[in-house]
């Protein structure tokens, strides 16, 4: 077969044989906002995807105060680690962020890819994102620019009486004990919330929340605690800019979510 360099005809070759390369005018409409890359084609296709290797996810450093725009890595190899001082990614500026800070594993699971997203024992934990998250002993939630974390989170509400009081139960009740939301991370003594109620509201102050705190990156309503049928707390949050992040030590990324090591945000995006 004849090397053609474009722009250039072999001779003896039929030009009418050759491939037509779509142009940028033919294919501009694949990157319009109402393209097929945003929804199923009116032909009903569905963009092309790999099946034959995993598909490549970007973790995106993000701006600060966005979630838009930031600094892309494509994660092409098994493990991605970020860090201070040491990482795929690293954020020496910030000084709540551990030298191994948080690693991303790609791992087969039932013929199935997956991103887990794991902390490495750090000192200030890995935050995601979070619906809901259920309270337990070692759980911390950032809300707003605060940490919180819940004492007594196995001292659990109980069924009352009758009339749909609920009350802690007899052993936490003789010892006068509720469960509280505890600021965390303060050098001096933090805020201080007991929860007596099956469903608490929690925001900032000024609008009307059973919880009001004194916090410009908190909504009005912010977040909702409620009492589980196990008797545990869980907080849910509302649509809200900011959002509630829990700490967790290993868990699975959606394709589309968020989550924190130090100050530093990051959106896991799987195309």
């Amino acid at each position: 077969m004849n090397k053609v360099v474009a722009g250039d005809s072999a001779e003896g070759d039929d030009e009418s044989k050759r491939p037509v390369v779509e142009t940028q005018d033919v294919i501009r409409w694949i990157t319009e906002p109402t393209g097929p890359f945003s929804r199923v084609s009116q032909g009903g296709e569905r963009p092309f995807r790999p099946t034959l290797r995993p598909r490549i996810p970007v973790v995106s450093c993000l701006d600060d105060g966005g979630v838009a725009s930031g600094q892309d890595f494509r994660l092409r190899d098994e493990r991605f680690l970020i860090g201070r001082t040491e990482g795929d990614v690293t954020v020496s500026c910030d000084k709540t962020i551990s030298s191994k800070h948080a690693e991303i594993s790609r791992v087969n699971h039932r013929g199935h890819w997956e991103w887990v997203l794991e902390d490495l024992g750090t000192a200030n934990g890995t935050f995601v994102r979070v619906a809901s998250s259920v309270f337990f002993d070692d759980t911390i939630v950032i809300l707003g620019g605060r940490r919180f974390r819940l004492e007594s989170a196995s001292a659990s509400l109980s069924a009352g009486d009758d009339d749909g009081t609920r009350y802690v139960d007899s052993r936490e009740t003789h010892l006068g004990i509720w469960p509280k939301l505890v600021e965390t991370g303060k050098d001096e003594k933090g805020l201080s919330f007991e929860i007596r109620q099956p469903r608490v509201t929690l925001g900032a102050l000024g609008g009307g929340c059973d919880i009001s705190i004194d916090d410009p990156c908190l909504a009005k309503h912010h977040a909702t605690i409620t009492l589980e049928a196990s008797g545990r707390l869980k907080i849910r949050a509302e649509k809200t800019v900011n959002g509630v992040w829990a700490n967790v030590q290993s868990i699975k990324l959606t394709p589309y979510c968020f989550f924190r090591c130090g100050e530093q945000v990051f959106r896991f995006v799987l195309p």
